[in-house]
């Protein structure tokens, strides 16, 4: 069976276009979507599964393989199990098991390692912008609203508690603690619920803001 050549193109949201990765002729072109991070990348997986003796694999450039030197290492490791060669094109490097060039190899590691070091400036950056968003608009991140058990707004209300008393034992607004009564059936200022049968609604919950 004669030798085949394959493409490998990786960009890592389903926004980004894989149109300027451009790799020539190919006899199987394989694209994903997801970061080079990502535990399972499926179609790197299955182009490696079906690699042969002589096959040769055209990849645009080196941190579209990978991003950390351990899993470029990792990855090429067992392209040249396989009797497959490498070949990145914008970093115009060729690697072959047979052929193995001490200059390339090390030109690789570097190329590799800067790679790495952009992917952490971005997470640190990522970070650092979240941080200052919080800072400037902490409303934006309060997080879900807090639950309201309506069942124990009921029952301090049946035992003689104020709206003042029950919105300061559960730590919510006033008019929280009335919008809740009146969903179950109580009438303002009444005790007595004016639906029947009354709608006691024990641990039940209640997405309500505060």
């Amino acid at each position: 069976m004669s030798s085949k050549i394959f493409g490998y193109r990786r960009v890592s949201t389903e926004e980004q276009s894989l149109d300027r990765q451009v790799l020539g002729d190919v006899d199987e072109l394989f694209d994903e979507k997801i970061s080079a991070v990502a535990k399972e990348r499926p179609e790197l997986q299955r182009m490696i599964s079906i690699l042969r003796p002589g096959d040769h694999i055209k990849v645009y450039s080196v941190d579209r393989l990978a991003r950390s030197v351990s899993d470029m290492i990792a990855i090429i490791s067992i392209i040249y199990s396989k009797g497959a060669s490498i070949e990145f094109m914008q970093n115009a490097l060729r690697f072959d098991a047979k052929n193995i060039d001490p200059y390339q190899k090390a030109m690789l590691s570097i190329i590799t390692t800067f790679a790495e070091l952009e992917l952490d400036i971005q997470r640190v950056r990522r970070t650092e912008g979240i941080k200052k968003a919080k800072e400037l608009h902490p409303e934006k991140y309060q997080g879900s609203k807090p639950v309201v058990d309506r069942g124990a707004v009921e029952a301090l209300w049946k035992a003689g508690k104020t709206r003042g008393t029950i919105a300061k034992v559960m730590k919510i607004n006033p008019k929280t603690v009335q919008r809740i009564l009146t969903e179950i059936g109580y009438e303002k200022g009444l005790r007595t619920c004016v639906v029947r049968p009354c709608m006691f609604l024990s641990p039940q919950a209640s997405s309500e803001s505060p």
